[in-house]
């Protein structure tokens, strides 16, 4: 196990959380704790990389990102990551907030969102299979981003539909825009490697 790998990883990432959750809150921007901590991130980060290209048994192989495919397959799975979490931390204090639900049935509705993006990835999955994973990756991301545009125009006047037909979409577009998106993945990396990928 790449002990000092795991170690530059972790201290690095603590240190950008730690600059990240505080700087504007409880220290200013500008100070220099939180430029420092950027800085040692950054550094860290830089040893974690050289550290991973030049280990015997690595954690990380950086091979992997050599391949334009798992590179922007990768990037787009945390992009689509990053547009989940955004929608269900802040979605369910605008239902019990502003639409005045009750957790539980603020619950119900965010579940279609997962509902659909269940039942859409083994559709996706023989889909892919038939006609390749790059226009099911474009449909997908584009059906959940219109998802995302409709969770723009939402209001304290808007009803559930709304949400709900938001969430359908970005679960569905997700469930189709994930299984293509990660056969790409794994199409470019071998099978030796495939735990790692």
């Amino acid at each position: 196990f790449d002990w000092l790998g795991a170690g530059l990883i972790a201290v690095a990432l603590v240190l950008l959380l730690l600059a990240v959750t505080n700087g504007g809150h409880r220290v200013e921007w500008a100070s220099p704790v939180i430029a420092i901590a950027f800085v040692l991130s950054g550094i860290l980060l830089a040893g974690f990389i050289w550290r991973e290209r030049n280990c015997a048994a690595p954690m990380l192989h950086m091979a992997l990102f050599a391949n334009p495919t798992f590179s922007l397959g990768a990037l787009a799975a945390f992009i689509a990551f990053l547009s989940t979490s955004s929608i269900f931390l802040l979605l369910p204090f605008y239902l019990q907030e502003v639409l005045l639900y009750p957790p539980h049935t603020a619950g119900l509705i965010l579940i279609s969102s997962a509902a659909c993006m269940a039942i859409m990835g083994p559709i996706a999955g023989r889909l892919t299979d038939q006609y390749g994973w790059k226009r099911l990756t474009v449909l997908g991301a584009g059906i959940s981003a219109m998802g995302m545009l409709l969770l723009t125009r939402i209001s304290s006047e808007s009803g559930v539909m709304l949400v709900g037909i938001a969430l359908v979409c970005h679960g569905l577009g997700g469930g189709m825009f994930h299984t293509a998106n990660h056969t790409s993945v794994m199409a470019s990396t071998e099978s030796s490697r495939y735990g790692v990928a």
